[in-house]
């Protein structure tokens, strides 16, 4: 599976890909594509990225007003439904809509400071996955928590033993090290 960053400008600072690098990358790969949204503007871009063919997206609870409508609006469209939450952004915003996810992304550093090397990743991080993995336990749910944000090698097993299902390995996994 391919995780694909979409920043706006806005929202987070940084633009690394658009719409039409997906585009693109979509004619010359079959593998899933699992988005993640930071944007201002959810809606326009989950219909573009629907209209592409990717697989799972998920967006920033703190940009969203209609959070179960994008949801359905996901799952109507035969994606796979997920919601990104920021590191200080607390698991409660999820209450009503966490049997609407497939999967929730849990942000270990603040959108789009991934190519910042000061970039601090947050401690609290793994209480929050532990949190929500009993949350989702107690509900007897099938959602997924899914870690991103300088996930190195050292820190996978960690993550997995906390609660986590799928890992988001970017550049620090990837290029080992700073961001």
């Amino acid at each position: 599976m391919l995780h694909v960053d979409i920043l706006d400008g806005y929202y987070s600072p940084s633009m690394p890909i658009g719409l039409d690098t997906i585009r693109q990358l979509r004619g010359k790969t079959e593998m899933l594509f699992d988005v993640h949204v930071m944007v201002m503007q959810n809606e326009f871009f989950i219909e573009q990225l629907l209209e592409i063919g990717s697989h799972r997206i998920c967006f920033q609870i703190e940009t969203e007003r209609h959070v179960s409508r994008k949801l359905t609006m996901l799952k109507n469209a035969g994606a796979g439904a997920g919601i990104a939450l920021s590191p200080a952004t607390p698991l409660s915003g999820l209450e009503y809509a966490l049997e609407l996810c497939d999967f929730v992304l849990l942000m270990m550093i603040n959108p789009g400071f991934a190519s910042f090397c000061g970039a601090a990743r947050y401690g609290f991080m793994l209480r929050k996955i532990e949190q929500l993995r009993n949350t989702i336990e107690a509900r007897g749910l099938q959602t997924e928590i899914q870690p991103d944000g300088r996930v190195g090698a050292a820190e996978m097993v960690m993550l997995r033993e906390d609660g986590a299902d799928g890992l988001v390995r970017g550049a620090t996994c990837l290029l080992g090290g700073g961001g």
